[in-house]
């Protein structure tokens, strides 16, 4: 057996004992990928009735993959979920395709841009 062939066998190997770990973490896996295909499909089909496009961007991705983190959290338990969830979050916020969202940010957390507090708070 030649080095590339057993490489390949050592990566299966790790794959298959990885798949069984992570459904004792993330529960059964055809029910959880089911449910992110529902998720997924009406977060497409949202997006792409909106925008009236079919193109995903980095955001779409970034939202999708809270997605993931969210159906994962129904079936299986781990604090993972909820640091990805926040840590996706964050990049959403960051390739957030809107123009304004520092000055939304800044009137959601009740500041004017020289940093004063606003006379308006949300809740």
């Amino acid at each position: 057996m030649t080095n590339t062939y057993k490489k390949a066998q050592e990566v299966l190997a790790r794959a298959a004992k990885a798949v069984d770990r992570n459904t004792l973490v993330h529960g059964d896996t055809k029910r959880s990928f089911d449910f992110i295909a529902q998720m997924w499909s009406t977060y497409i089909g949202h997006a792409m009735a909106q925008r009236k496009q079919v193109a995903l961007t980095g955001f779409d991705v970034a939202n999708m993959m809270i997605i993931v983190k969210q159906a994962r959290s129904i079936y299986g338990q781990s604090v993972d979920n909820q640091i990805d969830i926040a840590g996706y979050a964050a990049i959403a916020a960051m390739l957030n395709p809107v123009e304004q969202l520092g000055d939304e940010l800044e009137k959601a957390l009740g500041r004017s841009h020289e940093g004063e507090e606003s006379e308006t708070k949300s809740v």
